[in-house]
């Protein structure tokens, strides 16, 4: 017993020491904080909660908008929906420009997922920005084909052309259908 208090103990201020660098810089000489700060960067980085966060306001929309069924919202939802968007929208921009497209090995998984989530959300226009950031994410590995299929189409059909992966799917007299598709007879090569 004494051995668990004691492990759990030292287990704790470990804790609060890594809290404490993580979150408060201190004034060390140059050459020590070369020594010391590279690895507390991606740690920093890697704090999923506070990378795009989802706020309350947003949790509690996005499931009002489920209710919907696919029906036309109403213009203040639509409006809100909207302010929520353009809000994520900027806040991904700034994490691209400070540190590049997040990366799962750096941030997780759900981190990339959230970005995902604001880039299909966001304006036509700053979808076909971002486009070509996943593509090369895609070809670098660092992206799914599933995904930056998913993303291609929603960018093709914003724009009023046709998807190439067959990914979107539109509800058209309560029936579930493709959205038009360039070549159809190539999809699933």
């Amino acid at each position: 017993m004494c051995f668990q208090k004691a492990f759990f103990q030292l287990a704790s201020y470990s804790f609060i020491i890594l809290f404490l660098l993580l979150n408060f810089s201190v004034a060390l000489p140059l050459d020590t904080q070369q020594v010391v700060t590279p690895k507390v960067t991606s740690t920093i980085i890697k704090s999923e909660n506070k990378i795009l966060p989802i706020s309350e306001e947003e949790r509690i929309l996005r499931r009002e908008i489920i209710s919907y069924r696919g029906q036309p919202l109403p213009k203040p939802l639509q409006n809100k929906v909207e302010a929520i968007n353009k809000t994520n929208t900027v806040q991904l921009f700034e994490l691209i420009e400070k540190t590049g497209w997040p990366q799962e090995s750096i941030v997780g998984r759900k981190t990339v997922n959230r970005a995902l989530f604001i880039a299909r959300h966001s304006e036509i226009s700053d979808q076909q920005v971002l486009l070509p950031i996943l593509l090369k994410e895609f070809e670098q590995g660092r992206l799914s084909g599933q995904k930056t299929a998913e993303f291609t189409d929603v960018v093709l059909i914003g724009s009023k052309k046709k998807q190439r992966y067959g990914t979107q799917l539109a509800i058209i007299n309560k029936e579930v259908v493709f959205n038009d598709i360039e070549a159809i007879e190539q999809v699933d090569e």
